[in-house]
Parts: C-alpha cells; structure tokens; sequence
C-alpha cells in the first residue's frame, strides 16, 4: 500500500517504489551458509539461527524489535554486530539474485516490473 500511495504521490512513471519489508538482513536468510563463510566460528550460531526461522520466509522475519533479521543475527553471532558492513554485503551478492528473488517474492515482483520496461 506505501508503495502504491508513492507511486501515487509522485505521478511519474519512471518512478518504481520499492519497500524492503524490513531489514536488509532479511535477504541473508535466503541462504545463511554465506554468512557463515564469512564470520569465523559461525556454524554453531548459523545452525540455532537456521532452526528458530524454519518456518518463516526471509521477507516475514521480523515479529519485534527483538526479533528482527539483524537482531536474531546478533543474539546467535554477535561478532555481526561489529562486521555488517564488511560482511553483509558481500553475502548477499554470493546468495546471488536467482536465489533472493527466489525466495524474496516482493523483491521479485520489484525487478521483474523494471526488467519489463526494458
């Protein structure tokens, strides 16, 4: 709705609204064995944070201020807190854009409406 109301607001049709339903960390959830690879003695906090969201789509993790994607990261692996940005990034571009849009369906619907304007 905020992105229609967006759309709306500015009237442009180069203009495409896109909202990341929470955290850029949500993305990291399409595949955590890429942050795994790059945080150092991970893989017993990467395996408890794998079984708390099971059951969750990497866009709907997010039910407080808690529990939102980069605070569960953090709350497993701590050591994120001090390295998002040297290793947040770079985990998302190896989990690739096949796998997030796969994953990510209203990151999906996004890049699949700019790809249809080429």
């Amino acid at each position: 709705m905020l992105e229609e109301s967006l759309q709306s607001q500015f009237g442009d049709n180069r203009f495409h609204p896109y909202i990341q339903l929470h955290e850029f960390e949500a993305l990291l959830y399409c595949d955590l064995s890429e942050l795994q690879c790059r945080l150092n003695n991970s893989e017993h906090g990467i395996a408890a944070l794998q079984h708390e969201v099971r059951n969750l789509a990497p866009e709907d993790i997010n039910e407080g201020a808690h529990t939102a994607p980069s605070k569960r990261i953090i709350n497993h692996l701590p050591v994120y807190e001090r390295s998002k940005i040297r290793v947040g990034a770079p985990a998302a571009a190896a989990i690739g854009l096949l796998a997030l849009r796969d994953k990510c369906p209203h990151f999906h619907d996004w890049l699949s409406r700019l790809e249809r304007l080429a």
